[in-house]
């Protein structure tokens, strides 16, 4: 639950504050409608890929790859590239798209039926609770640094934190 969560907000977060970015480069009405488009296309394309990518992976196989997928792309964004941030965007949407049926699955694979609305909740609180540190704090960053450096800094921060638990589990699993 904390994985998708953390993963859910930094997604959201740079939704949300990429759309402020294509305002501030004065994207034309028709340019932000096709990036729209081209985005809602491609989370339909990685909604109908999920089940498949189910059958051919391990839940830790693909949490691993959603997770060095997202680190990419927020480590690219420092190159200031507005280009390369659109991609980033329409990235980040499909990576988004992707982990939403994953999880529902997960929760519902591992979750009784008498205990899932509950942690559902627990999980929709969470999520929320990502979202109220994560939003002001990129925000505020994002004044101080830029959108660039401040999201190329989330892909870096979460690759430290991704190699500190792949440590982790090693350790542990050495001494187990």
């Amino acid at each position: 639950m904390i994985f998708d969560a953390l993963f859910s907000a930094l997604g959201t977060t740079y939704y949300y504050y990429f759309q402020t970015v294509m305002t501030a480069q004065h994207f034309s009405g028709r340019l932000i409608t096709t990036i729209l488009i081209a985005s809602m296309a491609l989370n339909i394309v990685a909604i109908q890929l999920t089940p498949w990518l189910q059958r051919h992976q391990t839940q830790h196989q693909l949490l691993y790859g959603l997770c060095l997928s997202m680190i990419m792309a927020l480590l690219s964004a420092f190159s200031h590239a507005i280009g390369l941030l659109v991609l980033i965007y329409l990235v980040i949407n499909s990576l988004m798209a992707l982990i939403e049926p994953l999880f529902s699955n997960y929760y519902n694979q591992l979750i009784p039926n008498g205990q899932r609305a509950t942690l559902l909740s627990v999980a929709s609180m969470v999520f929320s609770l990502a979202m109220i540190s994560a939003f002001p704090l990129i925000g505020w960053l994002i004044q101080r640094v830029g959108f660039a450096v401040t999201f190329g800094s989330c892909g870096l921060l979460t690759l430290i934190a991704l190699l500190s638990l792949y440590g982790y589990a090693r350790r542990r699993a050495v001494q187990h």
